[in-house]
């Protein structure tokens, strides 16, 4: 491809922002140069000139072609609008296409039909925009399908060649010229790409390459010239911008450009101005506009600043003092509403606060936070606001209490007050992750063009529509939206939670997503293994907070504990991506002066190789280092900590105090149980009234004191529960046949019990009036609600547990990537042997010994491109032994017999031979030798292509039973199963025994074309309903609106909507509504 030359257009000034003045004297405008993300009309063609056609009956594609040299500078934008010019009648439909190379692009990703109208500029906009890559081609165009006649219009050319007249023409891509040397013509095709769709008509901008020409083909001319239009080009569209104009305007007159005010009647080249007739003019919100100048007077759209409130701001002051000595205190920060300032070092602060009533809060590392509620901030006024605050009494840390001495007394001890517990900052300027920060990754694909990953990533300015700069210094982290499973976690070091402490981290994130996915602060106090919800943006209001102000959470509840926190970002249940991106930066927690820093640590992309077996050697690692841009299993990176905190303790520890509490009372220190009248200087007590003390759940609060009888917060224990009024439930768990179940689960509150061989189970519960329900593998759980347990008595409950009629479902998708050990399947690796990988690719257990593990190929680095489950996106694999053949087992969980097993299964490839397996049934053992093989004498081959298998169980009806898939290859590769489902056995004649349960099932193919089956059932007669929605959540089809009766019941989809007119690719989802039941599944349309 030859050289690329872009002509200049209108573009407009970005980044306008206009500053007020403090004294408010005059409001100083700034903005930056013209860009491009405004969007623009790329095409190759000059103004319509004629038409192309045979005269007769034709059915062909046209189309314009942009490599992606072309579009580095559209990265990030997409594709809205396509404008051709159809001459003939016919029926016509727009197509784009991505990928591929400069002969014939890869994939078709629109097929959008649309009604013409002859002879003008048809301009459709796309039902779904196409993403602009820059890594990729673009080919847009449209289907000209016409029994007679010149469809496709064109300019006067001269054509180029090869980006201007692409033509797809009995079964395959040239170019036009090549068919027909003497039509060396553009084809009348524009699209526009921007960040969002055209809001008016731009100024074109042509791209003309340098490229040798082809000379073959047929083909002709209507002959019939356009003469309303031009057929000449201009000789240089190109326009110099001379400058900037400015003006200014009342807010609400933003689309009434007559009331503007034109503050520079000259041009002026400078990228601010100061509006010094601001301080006169009346009260009012106003807004600046700034228009860039070209060449002939020419100006683009105006670019508009922030509001300025004028008369409407009126200015906080103060000083912040110890309470003790009256010195002033540096660095503290006083917050009111959205506004915010810092003390100097006089301990004065000042800032700019539109008008209104307040609470304004001050807070500064080693003070007890102050507030001042029901501030009144008059505009043009200033008002004073004086804080003292005292020091902190640091408190114990890491509580805990224990029942001892027959559960009669508890002991409670802790540790003295860590001067550790301190302020932790960070600005995330240095490496990444922060020294003793964990990160777990999930998704690990591509950064888009912004250079975001979507998982937790450091980054400086993200080039955003305006920009997103850090929100101080250099460096902030953050992560983009991905259409992969995102579980993206960022956790803290564990540290020791000081008292009044609080969260304070800058955020640029959206408040109120409607999409299930969740943008989380959590807390943990057991070091990771459990998990609080603190804060979610999803469950507040307002759009997107561009690190306007803060995320702020009280820890006070946690004071004196070790906690650990995390920002979460977590995707919806059906696993298909964040929808939104999210920025912190300037992180700060507690009240002293611990820093963590970033160790050095890099991520690293690894490029694909040719997957072939390869086996375990000394130089291949089996935990693969992660990839930029594929996604990943779980991975856990433990830096290391530094800190470089310095102390000194402002008064002296003279003892501890410690009070008894029920739990949930921790606030309510008025009902508190003082057990040390006196402090005590012991870091443990023993709670010796503790037998005497009702049933409930309790707590033990331990306060440090310091001289001058200065207490610290409270640091609060686990809890303890004390139960002595008690009784016994017992019973027997059996099947509909009156046969024990044994291994069943039954809950009584807090309380479990499990049934020995014989369905018996025994459990000690409070007493009082409970509900108990048990469960079972394969059986329907039941609940039995009311029971009354008295005091040292035996309460009788039997429960007799129906027969689920799917005993089993699974796709595997639950577990964790490249795990070998996923409950309730046991696996049972037989061989023992090390196992074959794929060069060039790596992931968490590869070449180790193994029966079968969860296969995840888009979270191996690099992803596997060719291998997908049969749904979602993992599978279960069985890789081939170093030391053939394989004798590998993935064994289910205790089902219910009398069914029948359906599974999927295929081989990867059949270059070393198919992959072998058998179907075995046990009464209930694990152990290969105790199966019966029920899929025949020999080995069954597994296909290249996705296969479902099918196996009887009649002959166990009424049987707890387990059933077992051995893969025995010999030499091969990889065996894949995936969407296992066992239906149980029912009895008819039994009306405890429903015959199916009310569920919608994933379709089948997905993604598909042109058709897929949507399987779902219910479990009584009844209305139902299922409809189809595109990705803007509009109803796109409805499949399914009768009464069904009870049972088993598919649909199929053919991809077209309520007007039988075709849907173009993309993401659907289809919702099922069966009285109170509702679920929605994803699906991919992709033609």
């Amino acid at each position: 491809m030859g050289t690329i030359t872009v002509n200049e257009i209108a573009f407009p000034a970005t980044q306008v922002v206009a500053t007020e003045a403090a004294n408010f004297s005059n409001v100083t405008v700034t903005w930056a140069e013209p860009g491009t993300a405004g969007g623009e009309w790329l095409s190759y063609c000059g103004d319509n000139d004629d038409s192309i056609g045979t005269g007769g009956v034709a059915d062909f594609d046209v189309a314009i072609r942009y490599p992606a040299s072309a579009l580095t500078d559209y990265a990030g934008m997409s594709l809205h609008t396509v404008k051709v010019w159809p001459a003939q009648a016919g029926t016509f439909s727009i197509r784009v296409w991505t990928g591929g190379t400069a002969t014939a692009p890869a994939q078709m990703v629109v097929d959008q039909p649309f009604t013409a109208v002859l002879g003008e500029y048809n301009e459709i906009t796309l039902n779904t925009p196409v993403p602009i890559t820059g890594a990729e081609e673009l080919w847009f165009g449209y289907r000209c399908n016409v029994t007679a006649g010149y469809p496709a219009g064109c300019d006067a050319g001269p054509q180029v060649e090869g980006f201007g007249n692409m033509m797809y023409w009995q079964g395959a891509w040239t170019t036009l010229s090549a068919l027909a040397p003497t039509l060396t013509y553009n084809w009348n095709i524009m699209g526009y790409v921007g960040f969002s769709g055209p809001t008016r008509e731009l100024e074109l901008r042509p791209l003309a390459f340098n490229a040798d020409r082809h000379n073959t083909g047929t083909l002709a001319t209507s002959g019939i010239r356009n003469a309303s239009v031009s057929a000449s080009r201009p000789e240089n569209n190109d326009r110099v911008m001379t400058g900037y104009k400015v003006w200014r305007l009342l807010a609400a007159d933003q689309a009434n450009e007559a009331n503007w005010t034109l503050l520079t009647p000259n041009t002026i080249t400078a990228l601010t101005y100061v509006d010094n007739a601001w301080q006169p003019l009346p009260s009012g919100v106003y807004k600046y506009a700034v228009k860039s100048i070209y060449t002939n007077n020419v100006m683009a759209a105006a670019a508009f600043s922030n509001e300025i409130h004028k008369g409407m701001m009126g200015t906080l002051t103060g000083t912040v003092t110890d309470l003790g000595s009256g010195t002033p205190i540096a660095g503290a920060t006083v917050v009111a509403g959205d506004y915010s300032g810092t003390t100097n070092a006089s301990g004065v602060y000042s800032f700019g606060v539109y008008q209104g009533i307040y609470t304004v809060n001050c807070a500064a590392p080693g003070y007890q936070a102050a507030s001042q509620p029901a501030v009144n901030i008059a505009g043009l006024q200033t008002t004073t606001v004086n804080f003292q605050l005292a020091e902190i009494a640091l408190a114990p840390t890491q509580v805990v209490s224990e029942q001892v001495q027959n559960n009669t007394v508890v002991n409670v001890s802790w540790m003295p007050p860590d001067p550790n517990a301190v302020d932790m900052t960070e600005d995330f300027e240095g490496t990444f992750p922060p020294e003793d920060w964990t990160q777990i990754i999930t998704d690990t694909s591509a950064a888009g063009t912004t250079g975001v990953l979507p998982t937790w990533c450091q980054v400086g300015e993200v080039a955003l529509t305006p920009p997103v700069p850090p929100h101080g210094g250099a460096a902030q982290v953050g992560l983009w939206w991905s259409y992969n499973h995102q579980d993206e976690w960022l956790i803290t070091p564990e540290f020791s939670c000081p008292p009044t402490a609080s969260l304070n981290v800058w955020s640029y994130v959206y408040y109120g997503s409607t999409n299930d996915d969740h943008y989380y602060v959590k807390v943990s106090t057991n070091g990771g293994t459990d998990w609080t919800t603190l804060w979610d943006a999803s469950t507040l209001t307002g759009g997107w907070n561009y690190y306007a102000t803060p995320i702020t959470v009280d820890l006070g509840a946690y004071a004196g504990q070790q906690i650990k926190l995390a920002f979460h970002a977590d995707d919806p249940p059906s696993n298909d991506g964040l929808w939104y991106v999210w920025f912190i930066d300037d992180l700060t927690v507690g009240n002293a002066d611990t820093t963590l820093r970033f160790p050095a640590s890099q991520l690293t992309s690894v490029s694909a190789g040719n997957m072939i077996k390869y086996e375990n050697v000394t130089n291949i690692p089996a935990v693969a280092s992660r990839a930029a841009l594929t996604k990943g299993a779980e991975a856990v990176v433990e830096p290391v900590i530094e800190s470089n905190y310095s102390y000194n303790p402002p008064r002296s520890l003279v003892g501890y105090k410690v009070w008894r509490l029920l739990q949930g009372q921790e606030t309510n220190e008025a009902v508190w149980t003082s057990l040390t009248p006196n402090s005590i200087t012991a870091t443990g007590h023993q709670d010796t009234g503790w037998a005497g003390v009702p049933d409930g759940t309790y707590k033990w609060a331990v306060k440090a004191v310091y001289t001058g009888n200065v207490m610290s917060m409270p640091a609060f224990s686990n809890p303890q529960t004390k139960l002595t009024q008690v009784g016994t439930i017992a019973g027997l768990v059996r099947n509909p046949q009156n046969q024990g179940i044994a291994g069943a689960t039954v809950v009584c509150g807090t309380v479990t019990a499990t049934t020995n061989a014989s369905g018996a189970y025994v459990m000690t519960v409070g007493a009082g009036t409970v509900n108990v329900t048990a469960s079972a593998p394969g059986y329907n759980a039941v609940t039995q609600t009311g029971i009354v347990v008295v005091t040292g008595q035996t309460t009788t409950v039997n429960f007799t547990l129906p027969v689920s009629q799917i005993a089993l479902q699974d796709g595997f998708e639950s577990y964790t990537n490249f795990t070998l050990d996923f409950a309730p399947w046991t696996l049972v690796d037989v061989d023992m042997s090390t196992t074959y990988g794929m060069t060039g690719i790596t992931w968490e257990n590869a070449y180790a010994a193994m029966a079968y593990m969860i296969f995840n190929p888009s979270a191996t680095v690099p992803a596997v491109t060719d291998l997908a489950p049969h749904g979602g996106a993992k599978m279960a694999a069985s890789f081939a032994s170093t030391t053939p053949p394989n004798n590998d087992w993935m064994i289910t969980p205790l089902v219910a017999g009398g069914g029948n097993i359906k599974f999927w299964a295929r081989s990867y490839v059949d270059t070393y031979g198919l992959e072998r397996f058998k179907v075995g049934v046990s009464s209930g053992s694990t152990n290969p030798n105790d199966f019966t093989i029920i899929s025949g004498a020999n080995y069954v081959q597994a296909p290249v292509d996705w296969t479902q298998f099918e196996y009887d169980l009649a002959a166990y009806a009424g049987q707890q039973i387990r059933i077992g898939i051995q893969c025995l290859s010999n030499d091969a590769f990889i065996f894949l199963v995936d969407d296992v489902e066992i239906m149980g056995g029912t009895d008819a004649t039994d009306p405890t025994v429903p015959s199916v349960v009310t569920n919608l099932y994933g379709n089948y193919p997905n993604p598909f074309n042109p058709e897929t089956t949507i399987r779902y059932s219910v479990a009584e007669d009844g209305p139902v309903t299922i409809d189809v929605f595109n990705s803007r959540g509009q109803l796109v089809k409805t499949l399914v609106n009768d009464s069904k009766a009870a049972g088993n019941h598919s649909v199929v989809w053919d991809g077209r909507d309520n007007n039988g007119s075709s849907v173009s690719s993309g993401i659907y989802y289809y919702k099922m509504y069966a009285g109170k039941y509702s679920s929605t599944r994803k699906m991919i349309l992709m033609k």
